[in-house]
């Protein structure tokens, strides 16, 4: 039977309740895509192991990637279990930054520690934690680096999971948000998992599935907005193969989302971003003309009806810190 998710229930990883102790909640954003998913998992491993008691909460229903790498390599999930968020008294986040990414019920002022990678984050709604937030292009690999450092061998689960994760963020290491670090913790990983030859074309593929219906729930998945001063922007990512068909062929059905998305959340500029995971060209699509001349003005972007190409791919977590320096010109 399929595991569904709800914003009520959470996947039951760890519970260390000895000795009276409560367990701090580890968790990620809700419906999370493979870093937030991997790295929840992955640090409550690593707490549990240094005896911290834990509990690692996945709310909301996991990207496609997640579920393909826990389905194809034979994971088992754990029970879900019912679990009050609310109740926590320490809470911990990974690849988790931003407030209204996580579970609306978290206490902001019980997260004691912050793991991210994201130059513009929302610190200041966090007074109480302790923050390691690194410009690496993956959550997992500040996770496994502190495997390393408290000489913890990963489980094969665990491991598989953060070495998917890191070439995912890193697109196979095409994008260059991937650093030396990035390289270094996949190495390491290496060593602990079984992955087969051609995995991760498959784990691509899957995720470039937008046939039919598919399409609207990606562009639901990983779709996301910030707000700068009073200038808020919605972007959209995909990470597919056949990029330049999606953009030209389905262009209808991303402009009604976007149409769909500027109002609800009071958008000041939406466009999609669509990367291709084999030649690493990017398109952009949104037929808004303020957000068409923003995007010609940072990114050197030059429109074509509502779709621009650009030769070589810029990550959503590189290009949101060039739109943000953009719409808040300093005094």
């Amino acid at each position: 039977m399929r595991l569904r998710y709800t914003q009520e229930y959470a996947i039951l990883v760890y519970s260390g309740l000895s000795n009276g102790m409560d367990p701090i909640l580890v968790t990620c954003n809700v419906n999370p895509d493979l870093d937030g998913f991997a790295g929840a998992i992955a640090y409550g491993e690593l707490l549990k192991a240094t005896a911290t008691p834990a509990l690692v909460g996945i709310f909301g229903e996991p990207h496609v990637e997640p579920k393909f790498v826990m389905e194809r390599c034979g994971f088992r999930y754990p029970e879900p279990v019912i679990v009050h968020s609310e109740q926590f008294k320490k809470i911990i986040l990974v690849d988790a930054s931003d407030l209204h990414l996580l579970d609306k019920r978290l206490n902001p002022t019980n997260v004691i520690e912050v793991i991210d990678h994201r130059e513009v984050h929302d610190a200041h709604n966090f007074p109480y934690a302790i923050f390691q937030m690194e410009m690496v292009a993956a959550a997992s690999t500040m996770i496994a680096e502190r495997f390393q450092e408290a000489g913890v061998e990963p489980s094969l689960m665990v491991a598989s999971l953060m070495y998917c994760a890191i070439i995912s963020n890193t697109l196979n290491f095409k994008a260059k948000v991937a650093s030396t670090r990035d390289y270094a913790a996949k190495e390491w990983l290496e060593q602990y998992t079984k992955l087969p030859s051609g995995f991760f074309n498959l784990m691509f593929k899957a995720k470039s599935d937008v046939a039919g219906t598919h399409l609207q729930s990606r562009l639901q998945d990983n779709f996301s907005y910030f707000v700068f001063g009073r200038t808020k922007v919605g972007i959209g990512q995909l990470e597919i193969i056949g990029a330049r068909a999606v953009a030209e062929t389905r262009t209808s059905e991303i402009l009604q989302f976007l149409h769909h998305m500027k109002p609800q959340f009071v958008l000041d500029h939406v466009f999609l971003s669509v990367i291709d995971l084999e030649d690493n060209t990017n398109y952009f699509v949104t037929d808004d003309s303020e957000t068409q001349s923003m995007l010609h003005d940072v990114l050197d972007l030059s429109f074509s009806g509502p779709i621009a190409m650009r030769p070589e791919s810029i990550m959503r977590k590189e290009t949101v810190p060039l739109i943000k320096v953009y719409v808040t010109p300093p005094v």
